[in-house]
């Protein structure tokens, strides 16, 4: 008997531990109000880099009831907003510990803006770096308060100075930046599980609520890390871009929410929410599209070739195509819409709406410029879908033709193949030199296996003579 009261007594902690998140999973309201904490990481390692580059001053922006003992005689003022109280600009210095013209290494920060700079205690060591975007040196970070709404809250961001060399004014020698400010995070529940959360200042202006006014991929975001990872990854955008924006409805982990964040950051509420839905429908290739409108977003995510979107009028800003061969071989390839070209999607409260624009079948041509002179052609190739998005090309596809261009006079080849490796967006160019001697039509002609993608190959052609151009190509 002994022995099961112990076994019992062992096993119920275990179970109690086991049954605990179950049931507050269970308990979680239609309404999360999160408390949030300043991280000690920062937006970079979220996938984003708001930077605010400071402009030099010969004085303050607004008038400073006491500063320190500077050592250097031109010293640098520079001034920047955060937060939306009245009085939100906060001034920085930069100033030369040894003197005139032994290089500045020292920053004041008014910068808990009470318009006095504390020679001791708002005083910073940094070290000058050599160009504006030193990605490797690690930067100086600072503390200030900022104010919304009458509470004020610390906002930690990195400090970066570099020469500038092009500078006419003597104000203007010193390149400055805020940057990559720290995000804040906490835990709420989604899909039945307790998740890591953050929110991020996007937009790097102190505050953690902004929701723009025509592009809501402008603004702060929200984010979570729903497969556990530890990293905040989510399904919006080509390629898993990071985050969801505010704005509208939010679909996390297969609900709809809407989520709303205090200015300062500290406390969240997402809400669960039923808006009007109706499905869009898309071809055997087309693997999910991103819909964009002044007040909603949706990554719709095609499962036998339908999608459920919020009811509402969008433009097709993203799309990624995704097709396996008959030998099992999966081909993906992506691209973005130009904003003059995006169709427009309507979908309407209980209807299905079929995706007109966008997606194959492919264009693949040549794309051709000027070079050094006249003589010279920079050739690029483009793969362009019904709505003109152009479409970057996957390494990874099990191409047997890779992307390439062969050029041919009227008789035979004279450059056969040039192999071209894309970037995101677009390919890199091959600069060639037309022989001299040269007269006639050249036709370039583009190579590339799209598998099962349905595409064309369109070649163009050019007149030269005496190896330069008689006309520069449209």
């Amino acid at each position: 008997m002994a022995t099961n009261r112990k076994s019992l007594a062992l096993t119920l902690p275990i179970l109690l531990g086991c049954l605990l998140p179950l049931a507050a999973a269970q308990d979680v309201p239609d309404t999360q109000v999160v408390e949030m904490t300043l991280s000690e990481s920062n937006s970079s390692d979220l996938g984003f880099l708001p930077r605010r580059r400071l402009a030099p001053l010969l004085a303050p922006r607004e008038t400073l009831e006491s500063e320190p003992k500077y050592k250097s005689r031109g010293r640098i003022y520079y001034g920047v907003v955060y937060g939306d109280s009245t009085d939100n600009v906060f001034t920085l210095v930069i100033d030369e510990s040894g003197g005139p013209g032994k290089g500045f290494d020292t920053l004041y920060v008014d910068a808990n803006n009470d318009n006095r700079i504390d020679p001791e205690k708002e005083r910073f060591s940094f070290r000058m770096s050599q160009k504006d975007s030193a990605v490797d040196e690690e930067p100086l970070r600072v503390t200030i308060e900022v104010s919304s709404g009458g509470r004020k809250y610390p906002y930690r961001v990195a400090f970066r100075a570099s020469p500038d060399s092009n500078a006419q004014n003597p104000a203007k020698t010193i390149r400055a930046q805020l940057f990559d400010p720290s995000y804040c995070e906490g835990e709420a529940f989604f899909g039945g599980k307790s998740r890591k959360i953050a929110i991020a200042d996007l937009n790097g202006n102190g505050l953690f609520s902004d929701v723009p006014a025509e592009n809501l991929m402008y603004g702060d975001r929200f984010f979570a890390d729903l497969d556990g990872d530890g990293g905040f990854r989510s399904d919006i955008g080509v390629e898993s871009q990071p985050g969801y924006p505010y704005g509208g409805y939010t679909k996390i982990a297969g609900r709809w929410y809407t989520v709303v964040a205090d200015p300062d950051g500290r406390q969240i509420r997402i809400s669960a929410a039923s808006p009007a839905l109706g499905l869009v429908q898309a071809g055997p290739s087309i693997a999910s599209v991103h819909l964009v409108s002044k007040t909603q977003q949706c990554q719709l995510d095609f499962s036998n070739g339908l999608a459920e979107a919020v009811a509402g009028t969008y433009q097709l800003e993203a799309i990624d195509l995704k097709a396996t061969s008959d030998s099992g071989k999966v081909w993906r390839t992506g691209a973005f819409v130009a904003g003059d070209t995006r169709p427009e999607v309507v979908v309407r409260e209980n209807e299905t709406v079929e995706l007109s624009g966008g997606g194959p079948p492919l264009r693949i041509e040549p794309t051709i410029s000027r070079g050094a002179d006249a003589g010279e052609l920079k050739i690029g190739l483009a793969i362009f879908g019904t709505a003109g998005e152009e479409y970057y090309w996957y390494e990874s596809n099990p191409s047997v033709v890779k992307p390439s261009v062969e050029i041919c006079d009227e008789s035979r080849p004279l450059l056969p193949s040039v192999s071209f490796k894309f970037g995101r967006g677009e390919p890199q160019t091959h600069v060639w030199r037309v022989p001299g001697n040269l007269t006639g039509v050249l036709r370039i002609t583009p190579k590339l296996d799209t598998g099962p993608f349905e595409s064309e190959l369109v070649s163009r052609e050019i007149e030269v003579k005496d190896g330069r151009w008689v006309e520069e190509p449209k």
